[in-house]
C-alpha cells in the first residue's frame, strides 16, 4: 500500500513518495522549530516501540548493536548520531486515522 506509513518506509532516507522522517526532522531543525509529528494509529506495538527508539534512544557503537537497537542503529548509520529528542528537547506526537495529504505539491 503506497499510502501506508509503516516505520521502515518513513525512516528510509528516500522516504515514502520522496519524503522521509529524517528529512522532515532536518528541515524542522534547520528552521529552529520543534517537531509535531503525525502517525497512523494502525501501526502495531513493535512499530510504536521502534518509533520511540528511533526518536529517543541513544546509540553507542561500542556497546550497542544492530540487533539490540535496530531503529537507533538505523538512525546512527544514516549519520544522525544524536537522538532527535536530544536535539529538540520536545517532540509532539499525534496519532490519527486521517494523516495523509495527497494534494500535489
Amino acid at each position: 500500500d503506497p499510502h501506508s506509513n509503516y516505520l521502515a518506509q518513513v525512516t528510509d532516507e528516500a522516504g515514502q513518495e520522496g519524503f522521509s522522517l529524517p528529512q522532515h526532522l532536518d528541515i524542522i531543525e534547520a528552521g529552529g522549530s520543534k517537531p509535531w509529528l503525525q502517525f497512523d494509529w494502525v501501526w502495531d506495538e513493535d512499530e510504536f516501540l521502534g518509533l520511540a527508539e528511533y526518536i529517543a534512544a541513544p546509540y553507542d557503537p561500542a556497546t550497542d548493536t544492530q540487533a539490540s537497537k535496530p531503529w537507533a542503529y538505523k538512525r546512527h548509520a544514516a549519520g544522525r548520531t544524536a537522538a532527535p529528542i536530544d536535539s529538540f528537547g520536545t517532540i509532539l506526537m499525534e496519532f490519527g486515522n486521517e494523516n495523509w495529504n495527497t494534494a500535489p505539491s
